[in-house]
């Protein structure tokens, strides 16, 4: 039974290190995690792009509608008159 613990433990201690404990397996992982951040970032940036051409689309659109005339509305109200003063009818 020692024997198989001891030949065991000889052979995974020779088997080679997982990879992301190496300099270069840490690159690599880096490197991976930010090429899929940046995938999706830029999917997502697309995706709101399109949305607000959408909405940017959909409330436009009743602008182009050619507009009523202006109206032009003026009120006179009745009320009484000022009276000008002369100073020399005191």
């Amino acid at each position: 039974m020692k024997s198989l613990c001891l030949i065991l433990f000889l052979a995974l201690g020779a088997a080679p290190a997982c990879s992301r404990f190496t300099s270069s397996g840490r690159q690599e992982h880096t490197y991976r995690a930010y090429t899929n951040f940046i995938k999706k970032s830029t999917a997502a940036r697309k995706k709101r792009q399109a949305q607000f051409r959408r909405d940017r689309a959909r409330i436009s659109q009743p602008a182009a509608v050619a507009p009523s005339e202006p109206r032009v509305t003026a009120q006179t109200s009745e009320g009484p008159e000022a009276v000008p003063s002369d100073p020399d009818n005191h």
